[in-house]
């Protein structure tokens, strides 16, 4: 067995640390990202630091290990840069006498664990401190389940399963991705057989659906915080809170662009903290741009690309219809990503991206983020709020039976009455 004790739960680029742990019957571990080897470790401990490079776009890490002879006893998979839980835990069963199985868990944010449990087929072990237990003599000829489940301070909850013995090795059941494309043609029944193709072969579509959708807006906090709309007067009261809404079934959520360190030992992660979701067919975007939420913040630095980068992670995480607004304030960026970088990550995703000024044109604008649409006025939140519309209305969720990278690179053929979005 191979378990990654480094799990990339937030956005990565440029070098970055991995270790791992396997099974003393493991004598050198390969690792290789996007289907290229870059490394062969020959001896524990299982160490090495990856440069996923400056570009910021979702990778494929797989670490195989060999016994003696070479030949291949286990592999583990991980992806970066793409959606996954904010908490997520791994068991390890060491073989011996006797027998020790080990949870591994990792948060987001550094949560501390609150509760912790692990069952052998469905019988209780105790854990220790270091959520580790002693496993009972067990006929290796017959299959048995480890499973174990973990409830962090935050509320957070990760569960993970494993499979051993008889003739089974550890097994996962073959996955269901949702993969948010634009409808070009009349109608939503599912494509022909072999329209979605990936690696060469064709990806199997379960199913075509109009989800719920999801809009994220990046801004700043506080009440009319930069906002031209705000300064003019124009108040958010009663039926005005519905001007420029969205259709039925959208949501929003405001993404604030000032970072937040949370620091645990030598790891440290970044968050962008979000609001609650609101109905965007009662609350309007116009709403949505001069609602007051937190505190407003003149010293804090912004990292405005760095927390769009995040609004489309946490975009594609919900499965559903989406895009992304940014609001961009007067505070320079801070991020260490540029907007070309985030840009092309969105697209990478399959996220739209709208971004809005409210001032006065402004060319370093759309030189670093593209169109940009002018919102100065309640009628031209309108026109944009349309656009958003008009991209929400078109988008469909097609279920593919394949991992998220594959999905993401899946082609879609033409006459399949779908397309990619942003490619």
């Amino acid at each position: 067995m191979i378990v990654f004790l480094t799990l990339y739960l937030g956005l990565v680029s440029g070098p970055q640390p991995l270790e791992l742990r396997a099974d003393p019957a493991v004598k050198s571990i390969r690792i290789v990202v996007d289907g290229a080897t870059v490394m062969t470790m020959n001896a524990p401990p299982w160490r090495l630091d990856l440069n996923f490079g400056a570009v910021l776009l979702p990778h494929e890490i797989v670490a195989v290990g060999y016994d003696a002879k070479g030949v291949e006893l286990a592999r583990a998979t991980q992806f970066a840069n793409l959606p996954r839980p904010n908490a997520e835990i791994d068991v390890i069963l060491t073989p011996g006498t006797p027998a020790r199985a080990a949870i591994v868990a990792r948060h987001l944010a550094h949560e501390k664990v609150r509760r912790a449990s692990m069952k052998l087929d469905d019988k209780e072990l105790a854990l220790d401190k270091e959520l580790t237990a002693k496993v009972p003599a067990m006929d290796m000829k017959r299959p048995h389940v480890l499973a174990a489940e973990v409830r962090f301070a935050d509320g957070a909850a990760a569960r993970r399963e494993v499979v051993f013995g008889g003739q089974y090795a550890e097994s996962a059941q073959a996955q269901l991705t949702p993969l948010v494309v634009t409808r070009t043609a009349a109608g939503d029944a599912p494509p022909a057989e072999g329209c979605f193709v990936a690696n060469g072969a064709a990806l199997n579509v379960r199913s075509v659906e109009l989800s719920t959708a999801d809009v994220i807006m990046v801004r700043d906090p506080g009440e009319g915080s930069a906002y031209a709309l705000a300064r003019r007067g124009s108040p958010i009261l009663g039926a005005q809170r519905a001007i420029a809404a969205l259709d039925d079934g959208t949501f929003a959520q405001i993404l604030s662009p000032i970072p937040e360190q949370i620091r645990a030992g030598a790891m440290t992660t970044t968050l962008f903290r979000p609001t609650f979701s609101f109905d965007a067919s009662k609350y309007g975007m116009y709403y949505a741009l001069a609602w007051s939420y937190g505190t407003r913040d003149g010293a804090s630095p912004r990292r405005w690309a760095d927390a769009v980068a995040v609004a489309g992670v946490n975009a594609v995480s919900r499965g559903r219809r989406r895009a992304v607004v940014l609001l961009l304030g007067d505070a320079p960026d801070t991020s260490e990503h540029s907007p070309a970088v985030v840009r092309r990550y969105l697209d990478a995703l399959g996220v739209p991206l709208f971004v809005w000024s409210d001032g006065e044109p402004r060319p370093d604008l759309a030189a670093s983020w593209g169109n940009v649409d002018d919102i100065s006025s309640i009628d031209k939140v309108i026109a944009a709020t349309d656009r958003i519309r008009r991209t929400l209305a078109a988008q469909r969720i097609v279920w593919v039976t394949a991992d998220p990278l594959t999905a993401l690179r899946a082609e879609i053929k033409d006459g399949c009455g779908y397309a990619r979005i942003a490619r």
